[in-house]
């Protein structure tokens, strides 16, 4: 089984570097990633155990549980595909990372994807500038909201990370990629992402990296100050519920809906169906609202 190893790891390296830019060679590596796992857990019979295997289990359970106690089941179970997707590739991923040397392939796929982040936010950057901030920083793959959630991910790593030398081997290198992160989730504007990093950058800023949270937040603060279209997008957070787009009016949709199936829920992806307004937004717009109503 060595050969099928050392072909999974090359695997998850173009896994991991492709998430960003291309959706078509992403899960075509992770569909390769399930048929290896697959055979490998037939031919040796051998299941490694992780600590979120019970969730992601109970997680699968009560989604296709959902789809069978939808109001539009057809609807549905175009849902399950994904959820059953995703369960396979998280099982790949914690079967054929388990090594002799753990940390050594845990952070060199790290190192993929902060770097794969660097080069996606680089060209956002460039995208944005080019079409004179016209429009928002974003990658080759999934819009903007997924760039900015890339971006916030990588940016937390890479700031958690800064002084790991298996990431950055030379500490000026991690304060580049830093940067081009930071420039790359501010110009996605996406405020959500902008809320998210704060609690990270403060507590590990004011725990082991002040010069890097000061570095942070001069970009941040030099990008708001000579760019319009960012000092405008900050100024909504003064007044958060004049900038909601639409999402009072889904959410207070949901509260009439609340309990007429308080147990068994309307459905993965029912929305359209369901919501008794803006039906062409798709989704309520809240985790919480989303797996209550599902």
């Amino acid at each position: 089984m060595k050969w099928v190893n050392r072909v999974t790891e090359y695997l998850f390296y173009l896994f991991f570097a492709s998430l960003i830019f291309s959706n078509t060679l992403a899960q075509g590596c992770a569909v390769i990633l399930i048929f290896l796992w697959l055979f490998r857990w037939i031919a040796t019979r051998r299941f490694i155990k992780s600590p979120l295997d019970l969730p992601v289990i109970l997680y699968l359970l009560m989604r296709t549980i959902s789809c069978f106690t939808s109001i539009d089941m057809v609807r549905s179970f175009s849902e399950l595909r994904s959820v059953i997707f995703f369960s396979l590739i998280y099982f790949a991923i914690t079967n054929f990372s388990k090594t002799e040397d753990d940390d050594s392939v845990l952070y060199r796929n790290i190192a993929i994807l902060i770097y794969a982040g660097a080069i996606a936010a680089l060209f956002g950057i460039i995208f944005f500038f080019i079409l004179h901030g016209t429009v928002k920083a974003q990658s080759t793959a999934g819009g903007i909201t997924r760039f900015a959630e890339y971006s916030m991910i990588t940016l937390c790593l890479s700031f958690a990370l800064a002084h790991e030398r298996r990431i950055f081997p030379k500490r000026f290198l991690a304060f580049i990629i830093i940067g081009m992160l930071t420039g790359g989730l501010i110009l996605a504007q996406q405020r959500a992402q902008w809320l998210g990093i704060i609690p990270v950058a403060l507590i590990i800023g004011f725990k082991r990296e002040r010069w890097m949270l000061g570095y942070i937040m001069a970009v941040s603060g030099g990008l708001t100050l000579f760019l319009r279209t960012i000092r405008s997008r900050m100024q909504t957070f003064s007044n958060l519920l004049s900038y909601t787009t639409g999402r009072l009016d889904i959410w207070h949709g949901a509260r009439t809906l609340l309990f007429k199936r308080p147990i068994l829920g309307f459905g993965p992806r029912t929305y359209p169906v369901v919501s008794p307004i803006l039906k062409n937004r798709g989704t309520w717009h809240s985790d919480y609202i989303q797996t209550y109503m599902d």
